[in-house]
């Protein structure tokens, strides 16, 4: 989970909070030389936060694991978005009213969440990977459903209590958590939960060969759009991800059918339209739109790849296209780039027909799913434009 604390943004957060965060590890600090004192810190600002950088940041096998870590996770959490989502956490707690009143940098922010309220910050740092999730299967309920209400405290046990005996099923550890956190726009269920043991040959900080045993934590994450009551699931493989679709139907709407597997994603535009249905016009936040490339299948079952992953399918395949469309093919897959607004980088969008969609959610989802609707790529429901304005 992320990386280490990028040098501008320590830089940003003033010696008291560091000194508060690093207060546990005074005997480290003390052997690099990093007095946890503000008045000494002050004085001379330069030299402390360089030997700050080395004691956040630098190679020594002697970091303790536990600083290792934390450092790591505030790198995590004070990342962009991270302020909202704290302050988000500590409103739905009635907690810190003073640290979001108070001027304070994101990093300070962070800081001052670490140290008093912890189980907030492990909370903040849980909804963090939620947003970062790229992968998901996607499902429509029978008919456009509107979320309004939050689950209730006995509604998500039965989550939790349901996802833990499935995957302790599956050799997995029946450890289960399980984190809601309710947002303008969708409804956001975050699964912690234990994987298989497992068992890894390491070489230790002394250079000796050492045994580590251990239980990998994994976030499974569901998606329950208020405006549609679209189920979005990052679960990892196929048949947990059925299963969770099955279980929140059957919990939320008792009905294990709720979410139907119909077909939400098609690449019917491509082989209707050609190179038309890139089109950006109309989709606000949205530049420029380039299939890379696109897997179609024959009706005796043999793929056809198009495009390459730096070429283009149009106008290079262009031809090729046409007559697979003439033969009756289905597009099965497609590969995109996209450009948004200012900037100048493409970002990758990934459908594979008919429900599993691959993109970040995090760079304008809105305008995302919009031009793939206004072009036939998506249904998301008769009134999902309506509803999601």
């Amino acid at each position: 989970m992320g990386e280490l604390i990028p040098k501008a943004l320590i830089d940003s957060a003033r010696p008291e909070y560091w000194i508060s965060f690093l207060e546990t590890y005074a005997t480290y600090c003390a052997e690099r030389d990093l007095p946890l004192d503000a008045r000494v810190a002050r004085s001379d600002r330069d030299r402390w936060y360089r030997t700050l950088q080395k004691v956040v940041r630098g190679h020594d096998p002697a970091r303790p694991d536990g600083l290792r870590a934390a450092s790591k996770r505030l790198a995590h959490v004070a990342d962009d978005g991270g302020r909202e989502r704290l302050v988000a956490c500590l409103r739905r707690r009635n907690l810190g009213g003073e640290l979001v009143i108070e001027r304070r940098t994101d990093l300070e922010l962070a800081l001052a969440v670490f140290h008093k309220h912890p189980t907030v910050f492990e909370e903040a740092a849980l909804f963090k990977q939620a947003a970062l999730k790229d992968n998901f299967w996607e499902y429509l309920p029978h008919r456009p459903t509107r979320i309004l209400n939050s689950p209730s405290a006995e509604t998500e046990e039965t989550l939790r209590a349901a996802m833990s005996e499935h995957h302790y099923g599956y050799g997995h550890t029946a450890y289960c958590r399980l984190d809601v956190e309710p947002t303008p726009h969708e409804i956001r269920f975050v699964f912690s939960r234990g994987n298989a043991h497992r068992s890894h040959g390491i070489v230790s900080p002394s250079d000796e060969r050492d045994q580590i045993d251990y239980t990998p934590e994994l976030h499974d994450v569901a998606l329950l759009d208020r405006a549609t009551g679209r189920l979005s699931l990052s679960c990892g493989k196929l048949p947990h991800v059925e299963f969770a679709r099955r279980l929140f139907g059957c919990v939320l709407f008792n009905d294990p059918r709720y979410f139907s597997g119909d077909a939400i994603y098609s690449g019917a535009p491509l082989l209707e339209a050609g190179e038309a249905a890139l089109s950006t016009r109309g989709i606000a936040g949205l530049r420029q739109v380039v299939l890379r490339t696109v897997s179609l299948r024959r009706d005796d079952g043999r793929i056809r790849v198009l495009g390459a992953e730096e070429g283009s399918v149009f106008p290079e395949d262009a031809a090729h296209l046409e007559r697979y469309a003439r033969e009756g093919c289905r597009v099965t897959s497609m590969r995109f780039d996209l450009l948004y607004g200012n900037s100048g980088h493409l970002r990758p969008l990934e459908i594979h027909t008919p429900n599993h969609i691959i993109f970040d959610r995090q760079i304008a989802e809105h305008a995302v799913r919009e031009f793939l609707v206004a072009r036939g790529f998506a249904y998301y429901g008769d009134d999902h434009l309506d509803l999601a304005a």
